[in-house]
């Protein structure tokens, strides 16, 4: 069982498993995260003003990086909006740190830590547009996660993510800066794209549901069960 199609490939490709034998049952978002309101939460957590949002892991593999780069080409146009980085601390963040100061985004960049479950769909819900810019997935929860809540979609096009995003999300190159930038640029200027996007991501996280994996879990499981109780009998 493989929760992708891009597991997949690497499971035939690294360790040499015949693809026939490798089923895919992608994972889903817990019901929690829909859309929610809650001034409040915003409030505990620091924020008010508009803000583009990532969750995960602070690590080099997750390409925090390239999005601080991005953010910081919007400060030419866009002074007020917010950067909020939600996760723990993983392995090597320090240049993470460094450089949002180096860039000059200290006043602009919220490190909000790990953040509960209570406060996430919020988070989510209430954000401009929700950037992933992963150099690699096995699956992306986060992206679905940000889609069932409503969130505008911008994740890159390795790995697995297009699979979860599909044609709802906008992707892009691990390494276009400027790209990120652009998009960016475009999803807070105009109301009506970040609408529409927002739409999309709803109707995509409703292809993904935990009952959806489990039948096809049970599929695969009787499947492959049906030739050792013939050989019984």
């Amino acid at each position: 069982l493989a929760i992708s199609e891009n597991t997949k490939r690497d499971l035939v490709r690294l360790a040499g498993v015949a693809p026939e034998r490798i089923h895919v049952t992608p994972l889903a978002a817990d019901p929690l995260f829909r859309p929610q309101e809650d001034a409040g939460a915003l409030a505990r957590l620091g924020i008010d003003r508009p803000y583009v949002l990532y969750v995960g892991t602070l690590e080099p593999r997750k390409n925090i990086t390239v999005l601080l780069r991005a953010f910081a080409a919007l400060q030419d146009q866009d002074k007020e909006t917010l950067l909020v980085l939600a996760g723990a601390k993983g392995w090597m963040y320090d240049e993470i740190f460094a450089l949002t100061t180096q860039l000059g985004l200290k006043n602009r960049v919220r490190m909000l830590g790990y953040v509960s479950n209570e406060d996430l769909p919020v988070l989510y819900s209430q954000a401009q547009v929700f950037v992933y810019p992963s150099l690699f997935e096995g699956f992306g929860l986060p992206v679905l996660e940000a889609m069932q809540c409503g969130a505008p979609v911008i994740t890159t096009n390795v790995s697995s993510l297009p699979e979860v995003a599909g044609d709802a999300g906008i992707l892009i190159s691990p390494d276009d800066v400027a790209g990120l930038t652009r998009e960016m640029r475009s999803i807070l200027s105009e109301p009506e794209r970040r609408a529409d996007l927002s739409g999309r991501s709803l109707a995509r996280a409703a292809l993904f549901s935990w009952r959806k994996t489990a039948e096809m879990t049970a599929e695969v499981y009787h499947a492959v069960s049906r030739p050792a109780v013939r050989g019984r009998r």
